[in-house]
């Protein structure tokens, strides 16, 4: 949700309008609540008009079926605000995620060497293990401590 601040620009749909018609420019000049402004703007003749009480829609809320004035934010400020939104979480996760990261390397280590001990271990007891596939372990292993950075 944007949340409505004097000043800013808005989308303003006057009641009865026609589908096709497009939104005339209005700036917020007061601030009831978030779903509630007063607006002063400009109609498609460049004539000057003010409104008082204006419901403002917020993305993914319903539009009134044309019966009422109504003012929506401009699709650049929502995609604005979608990025901001996006942009500011990784900064409060990112400590979360390398923590999430750093674990799941050490379980994959862990399980890696587990198997490589029980692969040593048949290998003492004889038979597996042994000649080519000991090779093949230690390359694999080898590209998985690469990929893991360990």
């Amino acid at each position: 949700m944007i949340k409505p601040t004097i000043g800013r620009v808005v989308w303003f749909h006057r009641a009865g309008a026609s589908v096709g018609d497009q939104p005339w420019p209005a700036l917020v000049c007061y601030v009831h609540n978030d779903h509630l402004i007063n607006v002063a703007g400009f109609d498609n003749n460049g004539s000057h008009f003010a409104c008082q009480c204006v419901g403002l829609v917020q993305e993914g809320e319903q539009y009134p079926d044309g019966g009422e004035n109504y003012a929506c934010w401009m699709p650049y400020q929502q995609q604005q605000a979608k990025k901001h939104e996006m942009d500011s979480q990784p900064e409060a996760t990112k400590g979360l995620e390398t923590a999430f990261d750093a674990h799941q390397k050490m379980m994959a280590a862990k399980t890696h060497e587990e198997f490589l001990k029980a692969q040593q271990q048949k290998a003492t007891e004889g038979g597996a293990g042994q000649g080519p596939d000991v090779q093949k372990d230690a390359e694999a292993e080898a590209a998985l401590r690469k990929k893991l950075g360990i």
